[in-house]
């Protein structure tokens, strides 16, 4: 299972927030920084989500069987989907956070918050850019949803030294301010993945480019093709196409099929991600192009 590019990374980022997320708690404790605190929360968060993707993933590489016929891609729909509900409650739980600081913000956030807010930051966008990269290669949602939460966390590291700095300089209140502003940029970060995946799980059409390929290939062919009947079902990275076409009524049963069939292979072949095709067959004059 470790060969799998996305199982590697995840396991390597999941090491990787264990360690960072651990070192910010005693930092923001030892510091007396509500910011940094606050900061090793979201961390620690990452580590759920982390092995919430990793079970998505080896879930969704099963093949197909009798209960799962369409096998099982939506596991990953499902863990980004999870993944953006989580980053909205650890938005919530940052700002109640921020606001408990505001009411209270006398305490002066030692040098080290501000170092580990730094060094955070680089090693979290470090851990977006790798994540975000392969996930695009491997085309898992998952993994791109996993690899945006590393950069909410680079973002909240971003506000958190800002308020860190600006409360060692006598503006107390900077400290719960910026875990505030971050909670926002976090929440809003996780309704954003949320959304994408519930379009997926409702198949709403939106590969505008993948039906242009479909109804160029089928024009080629010479069959017209009913552009309302063309459906497009989304299964984690896998797509299946459901379509009707209309093939001359002087054809035969068999004529019929191998041009259907010569269709479908074609369209499998040069357009990446389509798993299958499922062709409907109607005389020509009852299919409106």
């Amino acid at each position: 299972m470790l060969k799998d590019p996305c199982m590697r990374i995840s396991l390597v980022t999941l090491i990787i927030n264990i360690f960072l997320s651990g070192y910010k708690l005693i930092v923001g404790l030892l510091a007396h920084s509500t910011a940094m605190l606050a900061d090793g929360i979201h961390s620690l968060s990452d580590v759920l989500t982390t092995v919430i993707v990793m079970i998505s993933l080896g879930i969704s590489k099963k093949p197909a069987d009798k209960e799962h016929p369409y096998g099982h891609g939506r596991a990953e729909s499902i863990a980004a989907k999870i993944l953006g509900l989580a980053l909205m409650v650890v938005a919530f739980s940052v700002a109640k956070t921020g606001i408990v600081s505001l009411l209270n913000s006398s305490a002066i956030p030692g040098q080290s918050a501000l170092w580990a807010a730094l060094i955070s930051i680089i090693i979290k966008e470090a851990m977006y850019q790798v994540t975000v990269n392969i996930g695009r290669k491997q085309k898992s949602q998952a993994l791109i949803a996993d690899a945006w939460h590393h950069r909410s966390d680079a973002f909240s590291s971003i506000g958190t030294s800002i308020g860190i700095f600006a409360a060692r300089r006598g503006l107390y209140f900077m400290d719960g301010l910026a875990a505030l502003i971050v909670s926002i940029l976090i929440f809003q970060m996780g309704l954003s993945i949320w959304k994408k995946t519930v379009e997926e799980i409702m198949d709403t059409q939106k590969s505008e480019g993948m039906r242009e390929l479909i109804i160029k290939t089928c024009q080629q062919k010479g069959v017209s093709i009913n552009q309302d009947l063309l459906r497009l079902r989304h299964y984690g990275n896998s797509v299946f196409a459901e379509m009707t076409i209309g093939i001359p009524a002087n054809a035969t049963v068999y004529e019929s099929h191998e041009l259907a069939e010569e269709i479908r292979e074609e369209l499998i072949n040069n357009i990446d991600s389509l798993e299958d095709v499922i062709i409907h067959i109607d005389p020509l004059d009852s299919v409106v192009s």
